[in-house]
């Protein structure tokens, strides 16, 4: 190619770049970065001239921001990519302090000082506001109608129980023959009403309460200490969880780890906490079994995504990673906003999506 058709190739190539609306960064095989976008300076907050020769890990909130110089070494080191030509969700930093959910990819690319990489950054809070939005609606209409099938259907089961019942006795009291089809019928009327309230009580198992996750986690460790060859308890500090769409992701966060507990886990052992840290607060769901090998967007089984996905709606994070002395933790870390927790973050998974190179 000509000099004249080269320059117009890099014009072009430029004006691309200054017109993407994506943060566009290039950095070089230490993590210095070499080249941002216009795009960049908008979504981070800083200029081309605070950025260029920084590390990369200026743009990440720890402990990532610690941690990545090693992930880039091991993968120098090894050959194992684990984000590089794949998109995945992390949590990025701007210049004032405050995190934000992004989606990257990264591609790798030669010159003539050895590997570069680019990363294509987009801001998805919009995304997450929408997802959270929809979720609360979506737990909202849940809750009401556990409600009405609780206190419409559920009392008048219980009328149709209590006249049964006062049937029964008149018949009896008359020596008729249809005394027992009287009891017989009563008994389906409170069996139906029984399995109605477990249908209420999926719906809806953290009642709209102060300390309603704190019931409904001990009723969940109750259930699963009955069962046989399981021990399981709850500990709580007495923190209160003041948004009911938290206290409910929450729930099901530790539903689902018990569940993975006792269905993979090979454990005999399982203890759930709740507990405040700061302006947060700390779900810890561990047991005594087989711990968990590290895991990777393509490896993680439903049950993990789906935590995460729950963690992600609350603006939480989710930890899932071997435990001291062997066994399997799971932790959620969620903000609890009526103590005037600080902005909320978009979540990282850290033994399950930790890997950054």
């Amino acid at each position: 190619m000509t000099d004249e058709a080269l320059q117009e190739n890099v014009r072009k190539l430029r004006a691309l770049l200054n017109a993407a609306v994506d943060a566009i960064i290039t950095i070089d095989q230490r993590g210095i970065i070499t080249g941002v976008n216009p795009a960049t300076e908008k979504m981070f907050g800083y200029t081309e001239e605070e950025l260029l020769e920084r590390n990369i890990n200026i743009l990440m909130p720890e402990p990532y921001r610690s941690e990545h110089d090693g992930y880039l070494k091991h993968y120098h080191d090894t050959g194992e990519a684990k984000i590089i030509g794949l998109g995945r969700e992390l949590t990025a930093r701007r210049k004032d302090g405050s995190v934000f959910p992004i989606e990257l990819s990264v591609g790798e690319y030669f010159d003539g000082d050895g590997p570069m990489y680019t990363g294509i950054i987009h801001d998805i809070s919009k995304r997450r506001e929408l997802e959270r939005h929809l979720a609360k609606v979506r737990d909202e209409e849940k809750q009401r109608v556990a409600q009405e099938l609780h206190d419409g259907l559920g009392g008048q089961m219980t009328g149709i129980a209590l006249l049964l019942k006062s049937m029964r006795k008149s018949l009896e009291a008359e020596g008729s023959a249809c005394t027992q089809e009287a009891a017989d019928l009563a008994q389906h009327v409170e069996d139906a009403h029984a399995q109605l309230r477990n249908i209420s009580r999926g719906l809806s198992p953290v009642e709209v309460l102060p300390d309603g996750l704190n019931h409904a986690l001990s009723a969940l460790a109750e259930r699963t200490d009955l069962a046989d060859g399981f021990r399981c308890s709850f500990e709580s500090d007495g923190v209160v969880v003041h948004q009911p769409s938290v206290s409910m992701h929450l729930y099901r966060i530790a539903q689902e780890a018990v569940s993975n507990a006792v269905r993979h886990g090979h454990t005999d052992a399982i203890e759930i906490q709740l507990e405040q840290d700061d302006h947060h607060v700390v779900l810890t769901v561990s047991n005594t079994g087989k711990a968990i090998q590290h895991l990777t967007d393509s490896t993680a089984g439903m049950g993990i995504r789906t935590m995460k996905h729950r963690a992600d709606l609350i603006g939480g994070t989710l930890r899932v990673a071997p435990a001291e002395g062997g066994g399997t933790v799971v932790i959620c870390r969620a903000p609890n906003k009526q103590l005037r927790s600080p902005s909320e973050g978009a979540c990282d998974e850290r033994d399950v999506d930790q890997s950054r190179a």
